[in-house]
């Protein structure tokens, strides 16, 4: 029977990572892009069995090479390095700036202090991630004047929601590009390259790629002029519009406000209208927002493990929530056409993805642009049937939309099916009807509840994760304890509570009634505490129990070395990133496989588990010596004899190790697992928790 001693004792160390991959996220990302393959066998790897490469895989391939042989490509042998701030979604844009670079020649690596080209992705939802950005770009920039950076280049939310400040403050980059731009970034980068060395005007692309003379609107209202001059020389005149639709005048790009209709550029088959102000700053080229974007995310490199990624189905969206600048960052609500979804889909299955993770800023909203209704069941019963995948888990998805036809999807199947996952997340953000309303979520508690009624009624094995918020404007206490009632009556298996942010613009931020700090974080602990223990609870509720688990990465001990004999993955109650993990210890174990495990103990959030299968199991040294001795033993009383005597092992003054009581590996001590009086793995199973050891 497998045994939690089985499952912590005797790690094997193979490799030591570098200190830079070590404490670097750019090299992380490169390390997991290394080791994925260049090149594929389709014929081996593609769950079709396919014996060509399919129509979707040659489509890249012929757009990677036409971006391979521009005639302005820098000279190969240029490296890049990127790191990506913010959600999955963000990450999915940076993947397709990487694959575009590669396929530009680029050499992606994680020396992100000696490369020719760094890139920043950031996120700009909340106060703290621009902070965050902000100092991520100080840190790039210090590298690039220490000569480690040629080129530093910043995209993302951040460069719409705070572009201004942050060029005004951060002269140094070379190139600023808003989410709307970054199919452009091979532009941008042939034209570094060509021009490095001399002093650059600014640099505007419209759709037409002609410059542009732009009437800029100030904070104040004053407008300013600034010529710009295009590649070719040539000059148009463009007036832009202000992020409010209001001064500088409208032009024909003049794009959708949130009361407003839709103009020439209206959303269609995969192609939104956006609006964003321009950044103007010294010598650097900028990219003003195309009117028109298309979600073609063919080229991306994968940043993830290799047997799981992300698959964005829609950007924008549509619901204002009061608190939310999302709609203001990344324009109005946009599906991907559901034949760009099977290609993309097609493409990563044959990859040797395992695991295909849905986003959008909302997944249930998928398909009302295309077909005037919500369609996201049709979408996922047609990947279901094409059976690429052993699993598919949605996020993002929204407290409407829920019919029976969706749910009778979520289901665990047998091997060899994808399986939709019974995991629903859907963001509540709070209970109280009166906020509720005021948050503009369009539910209230009672349609909220039954929707939860619903789910644990048509869903077998649910696990929900949901995010809420504390400290909303007009948050009493009774309201807040409403709020905690809530979470002890559903016990959600997973959830992410956050204080209150008054993001710049939203009506929420000039609402009444404001929350002070220090109250919002000491609401944020208690709610907490709670719902920790209830995750912990959950947690123990899978000890003996027998699921599949899939394997992303070897274990790593506290000192940094990776363990052959033990990996890193999550069932299907664990969505990568943000949930807790488990740590199977086995023999032959393969990163990116599914492998039928017993859960056999938790650990805080995390679990511990060995594989079923007899072969795959790990035994000790000791172990393996004692049963080689019993056997022997048996083999001698068959014949009648008396098996031989062991001599006894020597006794040292000092005992076995552990320390002074001699408890050995097993307990703690000094030889064995690291993580304190019981052993084990660090901090008690927090996310950051990593099992540890000795080699064998």
């Amino acid at each position: 029977m497998p045994t939690k001693e089985n499952a912590a004792e005797n790690l094997i160390p193979v490799e030591t990572p570098s200190a830079e991959s070590a404490n670097n996220p750019a090299a992380d990302a490169a390390s997991v892009a290394s080791a994925s393959p260049s090149t594929v066998d389709v014929g081996e790897i593609c769950p079709l069995e396919a014996t060509e490469k399919p129509a979707s895989v040659v489509a890249v391939e012929k757009l990677v090479a036409e971006i391979a042989a521009r005639a302005d490509a820098p000279t190969p042998g240029w490296t890049f390095s990127v790191a990506s701030l913010g959600c999955p979604k963000n990450l999915v844009d940076a993947e397709t700036m990487v694959g575009r670079l590669t396929a530009l020649g680029g050499e992606m690596t994680s020396d992100a202090e000696n490369v020719d080209v760094f890139l920043l992705n950031t996120c700009g939802f909340l106060r703290s991630a621009r902070d965050e950005a902000a100092e991520f770009i100080a840190e790039a920039v210090a590298e690039k004047a220490a000569g480690g950076v040629r080129f530093l280049l910043v995209s993302g939310c951040a460069v719409v929601s705070d572009g201004e400040e942050l060029a005004a403050r951060f002269p140094e980059v070379d190139a600023w590009l808003s989410p709307f731009d970054e199919v452009k970034i091979v532009d941008v980068v042939c034209e570094l390259f060509a021009q490095e060395g001399e002093t650059r005007a600014h640099y505007v692309a419209t759709e037409n790629d002609e410059a542009a003379e732009v009437a800029q609107t100030t904070e104040d209202g004053e407008a300013a002029e600034v010529a710009q001059t295009a590649q070719n020389g040539e000059n148009s005149e463009v007036a832009q519009t202000t992020e409010d639709g209001e001064g500088g005048g409208n032009s024909d790009a003049a794009q959708t406000t949130e009361g407003g209709g839709n103009s020439d550029a209206a959303q269609a088959g995969g192609t939104k209208a956006v609006e964003t102000p321009v950044v103007v700053a010294p010598s650097r080229f900028l990219y003003t927002p195309s009117r028109n974007l298309t979600l073609d995310d063919s080229l991306r490199t994968p940043l993830t493990a290799p047997n799981v990624a992300y698959l964005k189905i829609a950007d924008g969206c549509d619901r204002f929530c009061a608190y939310c600048a999302i709609p203001k960052i990344r324009g109005r609500f946009v599906s991907k056409p559901l034949e760009t979804i099977v290609d993309e889909a097609e493409r990563l299955a044959v990859a040797g993805v395992r695991e295909l993770v849905l986003i959008a800023q909302e997944t249930t909203f998928w398909g009302s642009d295309l077909f005037g209704e919500p369609r996201l069941a049709q979408l996922l019963a047609t990947l279901k049937e094409k059976n690429w995948f052993d699993w598919i888990r949605v996020l993002y998805t929204y407290p409407q939309h829920w019919g029976s036809d969706l749910t009778s999807l979520y289901r665990l199947e047998a091997p060899g099916t994808t399986s939709i996952l019974p995991y629903v997340d859907v963001p509540l953000q709070h209970c109280n009807s009166e906020l509720l309303k005021k948050m503009n979520r369009r539910v209230d508690k009672a349609q909220t509840e039954d929707l939860l009624a619903k789910l644990h009624e048509e869903i077998p094995g649910l696990v929900l994760r949901t995010s809420l918020i504390v400290g909303f404007p007009g948050e009493t206490d009774a309201a807040y304890q409403e709020l905690v009632d809530f979470v002890e009556k559903w016990k959600f298996e997973r959830a992410g509570v956050f204080e209150f942010s008054a993001e710049p613009g939203t009506p929420a931020a000039a609402m009444d009634g404001q929350v002070p700090d220090e109250i919002k974080r000491r609401r944020l602990d208690r709610i907490c505490a709670k719902q920790e223990r209830i995750s912990r609870r959950f947690a123990r509720s899978f000890i003996g129990r027998t699921v599949d688990v899939m394997l992303d990465s070897r274990g790593v001990s506290d000192g940094g070395t990776t363990m052959r004999n033990v990996c890193v993955g999550r069932t299907y109650a664990e969505a990568p990133d943000v949930d807790p993990l488990v740590y199977v210890t086995g023999r032959d174990l393969e990163v990116g496989s599914v492998v039928r495990c017993e859960i056999v103990d938790a650990q805080g959030l995390d679990l511990i588990a060995v594989p079923v299968d007899p072969e795959k199991i790990f035994v000790s040294k000791d172990e393996r010596r004692i049963a080689a001795e019993r056997e022997e033993a048996a083999r001698f009383r068959e014949l009648g004899l008396e098996p031989p005597k062991k001599q006894a092992p020597k006794k040292t003054s000092n005992g076995p190790k552990g320390g002074k009581n001699g408890g050995g590996k097993k307990d703690g001590g000094k030889g064995g697992p690291k993580g304190g009086k019981s052993g084990g793995w660090k901090k008690g199973g927090g996310k950051s928790g990593k099992p540890s050891g000795n080699a064998d």
